[in-house]
């Protein structure tokens, strides 16, 4: 059974190390671990050394003359040889640990991150974007190729012990498998200006499912939004029956944002020209189907149906 540290220290409520929540957290735990075990042995024992031998080989008289020491072969051998052993295995140990790091998976989720100050800007590959905030899939992992607006960020999550500068003028990349649900950590972890402590965000470590569940919802945000709109605002005369285009998609936009408010905040005002467009072609259809209603005509109310069906099928993807 393999003893983890920062885990008891954890439990132990000594908040020494954060959570240990990514793929690589451990690995890159247990090489720390192991570096400050080795440092702290050598401190105790050169100190140790030191006082023992100012000690006991100390000048007990003004006529004491040291003897001479001409070496010992196998000792200088020993001291050499095992600090040498040491230290190539901390090279070769952190060298495999950042090929590890720098070599993401090839299924990996493609994800684009901007810094500026004082911000992060994240898109995803289905278009959907996020300020500040970074939700993602739990077991799936996930690689950030990041540019800076500005001058030199750096992103940095301690709990899954990854951080990448993040500069102007060129593409720096980052990428980690989030294991355990939960809200993490952002920080810019260099100087970045006036601002640089408020430069903070979190990242949103999600069970895969309810995770696609949200961004399938959120691809449609825009048309959501207006059909609640309309929905709201757009009533038939009395006697008539009420359109509803939105019943299933506004339950889904509802229930998503009721548990994620300030992602969809932010992820409702960047889609803003999105919703008002949609809005406007929404209401030019159902005014036209208004006006065939009032008109009378079979015949002419049952293209404004199909038409009407037609667009919104087309718009939001779902036939």
């Amino acid at each position: 059974m393999q003893l983890d540290l920062s885990l008891l220290l954890q439990q132990t409520g000594v908040p020494l190390f954060p959570e240990q929540a990514s793929s690589m957290a451990k690995d890159v735990d247990y090489l720390y671990f192991f570096l400050t075990a080795v440092t702290l042995f050598f401190s105790i024992l050169i100190f140790s050394l030191v006082f023992f031998f100012a000690v006991r080989y100390r000048r007990r008289s003004e006529a004491e003359r040291p003897k001479p020491i001409h070496g010992v072969l196998s000792l200088e051998v020993f001291w050499s040889v095992i600090p040498l052993g040491l230290t190539m295995v901390m090279f070769f140990w952190g060298a495999s640990l950042y090929i590890q790091m720098r070599r993401p998976p090839a299924n990996a989720t493609q994800l684009f991150v901007v810094g500026k100050q004082w911000m992060w800007k994240i898109q995803h590959p289905e278009g959907q974007r996020e300020i500040n905030e970074l939700h993602v899939p739990v077991g799936r992992a996930v690689k950030l190729t990041m540019t800076s607006e500005d001058v030199i960020h750096s992103f940095y999550v301690p709990a899954f012990r990854v951080k990448m500068d993040v500069l102007p003028g060129r593409y720096t990349e980052l990428w980690f498998t989030p294991i355990k649900v939960g809200e993490y950590h952002l920080f810019c972890a260099e100087y970045c200006g006036t601002r640089h402590s408020g430069m903070i965000g979190s990242v949103v470590a999600m069970e895969p499912a309810w995770h696609d569940e949200v961004f399938a919802t959120v691809s449609h945000l825009p048309h959501l939004v207006a059909y609640a709109l309309m929905d709201a605002v757009l009533a038939m005369p009395r006697g008539e029956e009420r359109l509803r285009f939105s019943a299933g998609g506004l339950r889904d936009f509802t229930r998503v944002a009721a548990s994620h408010p300030r992602m969809w905040r932010d992820i409702f005002l960047m889609n803003r020209d999105q919703i008002l467009k949609a809005l406007t072609a929404y209401r030019a259809a159902l005014e036209g189907l208004e006006a065939a209603i009032r008109g009378g005509d079979g015949d002419a109310l049952m293209a404004r149906l199909t038409q009407a069906r037609v667009a919104r099928e087309e718009i939001t993807h779902r036939p």
